[in-house]
């Protein structure tokens, strides 16, 4: 039986380079529609086909999720190969012919699993149409004018808007960062097959094809969010990432420590000068200092104190097994407001996205300032990871950043592999490991196992440039 699990979300800007995926387009057309000359079927087909193939390819068990309604599928920006709704119809015409695979899509409802977009997959009679016209994933890419500026509403549908100057810049920025992703070798040396189970039960594949990064902004509004995604690391478990490779170097990842409040002291002209989420509770709340970050955050994006406390509630209840009262929470909310008296007003008054805002337009200085040495720099947010020899860099680049947009210097920039580089140097510089074969031991030992599956992954890469 398929895992559904399994899965990646269609990419509609898919394109193929090679001239067999041409002849294959023909084939399925003759039989499907004979003589048709219609134009949305020679986007569509041409599409389905190329995903589908790429999809076999780095993992036959897998399938791909896409939305089955015409509302999915507008002429805009968002869409630059001029998918149109047909392509509903020609996925259901190739599964009643026996091509594909499909299992519909859920709703989500209160009472049932969450919701769950239909999955496809190639069947036998279309593999064996693959087999015999043998294509390299190298061949696969994403059209050229493929958007990366995304302007959203209120209901997350991407809307059209007016270019201007600054959505031209901060789409230059992106296709020049984009480039050194795709240009640069970013991998995790322990896997042998670049796929990751995740909590929830989905699959995380670690993909050269999922590198390009976009950038949304919320609510219609070119001052509310605007964070950068897409790319296979945005998705990766926090244990996973201080293990990823950048051009089979060894990486180290840094952050801004207490990012959304800084960002707020930073608003009033002044700079946070300790932890955000430490401070004091009256007796026999039950909380820590990572719940009272949960807490702090959720209250800082929630519009009112009331859809505050629901939405913490809820995230302490699935991710501990403490006993607590709303009563404890509003306690949490309180005694931040009370330790920081500069920023009490802010706090559940929906100022999140705007923060979001700030901390996009700093990630994308830091990308910028590396894009343009050709150094890859993998943002996460508000963290950051480098290959491991450009830590120092890192953090100027990040302070200089902050400075830039806010004004005001950072509270603190942090890392969680710190010990493990200061280690890790020590031993590379101590007396026992001058001897050229102890150093490369010690430099094997940080990179940690290297499977055959990167090692050949590697290879690739390297004949591919």
């Amino acid at each position: 039986m398929r895992d559904l699990q399994n899965s990646r979300p269609i990419n509609i800007h898919r394109v193929c380079h090679d001239g067999r995926m041409e002849s294959m387009v023909d084939q399925v057309k003759a039989v499907l529609y004979p003589n048709s000359q219609s134009k949305p079927l020679a986007r569509a087909l041409p599409l389905l086909l190329s995903e589908l193939y790429l999809a076999w390819l780095e993992d036959p068990d897998s399938c791909i999720g896409l939305y089955m309604s015409p509302r999915y599928y507008p002429l805009n920006r968002y869409n630059s190969l001029n998918i149109s709704q047909f392509f509903i119809e020609l996925v259901v015409r190739m599964t009643d012919e026996g091509w594909i695979g499909l299992k519909k899509g859920q709703q989500s409802t209160i009472d049932a699993w969450p919701g769950r977009t239909t999955r496809i997959w190639a069947k036998k009679k279309l593999i064996s149409l693959f087999t015999s016209n043998p294509i390299s994933s190298d061949d696969f890419g994403l059209d050229q004018n493929y958007e990366t500026v995304i302007l959203r509403n209120a209901d997350k549908t991407p809307i059209e808007y007016e270019d201007t100057p600054e959505t031209e810049r901060m789409r230059s920025v992106l296709r020049d960062y984009n480039r050194l992703l795709n240009q640069s070798f970013i991998d995790i040396p322990e896997l042998d097959e670049p796929a990751i189970k995740l909590a929830n039960g989905e699959t995380l594949r670690v993909s050269p094809h999922q590198k390009t990064v976009h950038r949304i902004f919320s609510n219609g509004s070119w001052e509310e969010h605007g964070r950068f995604y897409g790319a296979w690391w945005h998705s990766l478990p926090s244990k996973w990432r201080q293990r990823i490779h950048i051009n089979d170097a060894l990486t180290v990842e840094y952050d801004f420590s207490s990012m959304l409040p800084t960002l707020m002291y930073a608003e009033k002209g002044q700079q946070l000068k300790k932890d955000a989420y430490s401070f004091s509770l009256p007796e026999g709340n039950p909380f820590g200092r990572s719940e009272l970050k949960l807490i702090v955050l959720i209250a800082i994006n929630a519009a009112t104190e009331q859809k505050a406390i629901y939405a913490i509630r809820d995230k302490l209840q699935e991710e501990t097994n403490l006993s607590f009262t709303n009563e404890h929470i509003r306690q949490s909310i309180e005694a931040f407001r009370r330790e920081h008296p500069v920023i009490a007003d802010q706090i559940c008054s929906g100022v999140g996205l705007k923060l979001m805002k700030a901390d996009s337009d700093i990630a994308e200085k830091v990308i910028e300032k590396f894009t343009s040495q050709d150094t890859p720099v993998l943002s996460i947010h508000d963290s950051f990871i480098v290959p491991w020899d450009k830590d120092k860099e890192l953090i100027t680049n990040m302070e200089q950043s902050f400075k830039e947009v806010t004004g005001v210097l950072p509270f603190n920039i942090a890392s969680e592999s710190i010990e493990w580089r200061k280690n890790f140097e020590q031993g590379l510089s101590s007396p026992t490991a001058i001897d050229p074969h102890q150093r490369h031991s010690l430099l094997n030992a940080g990179r940690g196992i290297e499977t055959e599956g990167y090692k050949n992954r590697r290879e690739k890469f390297k004949n591919q440039i």
